[in-house]
């Protein structure tokens, strides 16, 4: 990368920022991840964005970098809901929410599905699961989800008749578990 680096290419202070970012090595990834974006690599901003959140630091920084920039692709949009909800802007975001949960890729839709949960929004992940007209595919592809949020809306004991498998039970209760860790930890 640093080779890279040197003869010019942008890119490379993005993907050096990524690989310090997935080895924890934080202040560094931030470092280049800045310098990209000074050189103007819109991806830097939105991986800063993520790296803040995933650290739960600089909340109003990290929506501040990426509220202008185009959204390209749904991966951009999910990341600049999940931001504007951190921030607690909720402007039509049931819609937003709507027509991502519907129509983007399964692993943007998951991560949005996930972020929601973490930032307590359990009943808008809830009446995505029970919208009339499509909430029936996304239980069947995200049914581990659904379990969870039910449990995390305590829905469990209103419908006798929905019993989480015996063989997903320990899964589901990792989720749950993990949502409500992350939950404390944005708090």
């Amino acid at each position: 990368y640093l080779q890279a680096i040197a003869k010019g290419e942008i890119n490379a202070l993005n993907n050096l920022a990524n690989l310090y970012s997935e080895q924890g090595k934080l202040e560094e990834a931030e470092q280049y991840y800045l310098q990209a974006i000074a050189k103007g690599e819109i991806d830097a901003s939105y991986n800063l964005a993520l790296l803040y959140l995933k650290g739960n630091t600089q909340k109003g920084n990290a929506y501040e970098r990426i509220k202008d920039l185009e959204v390209k692709d749904d991966q951009a949009l999910v990341i600049k809901i999940i931001l504007e909800v951190w921030n607690n802007i909720f402007e039509n975001l049931d819609k937003r929410v709507a027509e991502l949960a519907f129509n983007a890729e399964p692993k943007h839709v998951n991560f949005l599905l996930i972020y929601l949960l973490y930032f307590e929004q359990e009943q808008l992940v809830l009446s995505l699961f029970h919208q009339e007209e499509k909430g029936n595919v996304l239980r069947e592809k995200y049914i581990l989800l659904y379990y969870a949020t039910l449990l995390l809306t305590n829905q469990m004991e209103n419908n006798l008749e929905l019993r989480i498998p015996p063989e997903v039970q320990s899964t589901v209760e990792a989720i749950v578990a993990e949502v409500k860790e992350k939950q404390r930890f944005y708090a």
